[in-house]
């Protein structure tokens, strides 16, 4: 399988219109894009994520809290994705009244697009009430999955927790790729790179420094798929290791292995320095599920496309109407 470049993530941008909420890096809207679909409006409030957004040649990118985001005169899209942050779903409970997933749900239920998008960790799973905001969505057909990335094409174990809404019933279908069609570890490593380990990472490795997080070392001859991809790594580049293919070497992975690891392509213009872009590599959602998502949104399009039709003969005459107005 062949690595992705820019291009690939900004082709036929004519497709059915996205509104992409907490959108980080672009990693959601690098691999929806692929597919034809058109991410006409990106929201992130990290500054060095939206840098990024701007660099790969995204013009409408709107830095902002979406807690204070009115929609008064929001444009309507065809899909809304909300990948907000998965913090609280991680540890041990929620706070009350302030949490993000509440922004998500508001814009999705004012706007009502035909086909909403969440992405979290699976462990989101867990708290009834947040899920039933979103299964219980009224007006929609809802459904859940955990995908995992690998299933998808990319060289990493990275399974999320997928909500699919959709005005129409329809049977959503994640059959994982075929082995030809996936990245494995050893494909994606550089050859000869320097990374001296520090005393303190060979210590941990050696099991000298007692209590300390784990490190793990994932070799290309041995295992298929690399660790998930963590924004920590950017603090922490010990806890996961390879192997370098070339030298023998036990080393970090470096940010572009980081970034392919996700399905970012190569030329991807991140913004900041190496632990802005390993923060924002981590925290994305992987372009290669993403991808696996758009092709289920266009099969859905097609098979449904009768009241796709309708929906947009009105959006564009309102559009045209308000023009002229």
């Amino acid at each position: 399988m062949k690595r992705l470049n820019i291009g690939d993530c900004l082709k036929n941008m004519e497709g059915y219109s996205v509104k992409s909420l907490f959108s980080g890096a672009g990693g959601l809207d690098c691999g929806l894009e692929q597919t034809g679909l058109k991410v006409v409006e990106s929201y992130e409030f990290e500054k060095n994520a939206c840098d990024t957004l701007a660099a790969i040649g995204k013009s409408n990118v709107y830095r902002c809290d979406i807690s204070r985001l009115l929609l008064e005169n929001q444009l309507n899209t065809f899909a809304i994705t909300a990948t907000f942050p998965c913090t609280h779903f991680s540890t041990a409970g929620l706070r009350d009244g302030d949490e993000l997933y509440l922004e998500a749900h508001r814009i999705i239920r004012c706007l009502e697009p035909e086909i909403f998008v969440i992405e979290n960790v699976p462990a989101m799973a867990r708290f009834e009430i947040v899920m039933e905001a979103f299964m219980e969505m009224p007006g929609y057909h809802v459904s859940d999955f955990v995908l995992n990335a690998a299933d998808c094409g990319a060289p990493q174990n990275r399974k999320r927790l997928i909500i699919l809404g959709a005005k129409s019933q329809f049977n959503w279908d994640f059959t994982p790729v075929p082995k030809s069609e996936k990245m494995y570890l050893k494909d994606i490593l550089e050859e000869g790179v320097s990374m001296p380990l520090s005393k303190g990472v060979r210590n941990r490795l050696d099991g000298v420094n007692k209590g300390q997080w784990p490190t793990h070392v994932y070799d290309p001859l041995i295992r298929d798929f690399g660790p998930t991809c963590v924004a920590h790594y950017a603090k922490d580049q010990g806890d996961q290791l390879t192997i370098d293919p070339k030298n023998g070497n036990v080393r970090s992975f470096t940010s572009l292995e980081y970034g392919r690891m996700q399905g970012f392509p190569d030329d991807y213009p991140f913004a900041g320095g190496k632990v802005a872009t390993l923060k924002q590599i981590g925290n994305a959602v992987s372009p290669y599920m993403a991808k696996a998502i758009g092709k289920e949104i266009i099969r859905y399009v097609t098979e449904v496309k009768p009241r796709i039709d309708d929906y947009n003969s009105i959006h564009h005459t309102m559009v045209r109407k308000e023009i002229i107005a």
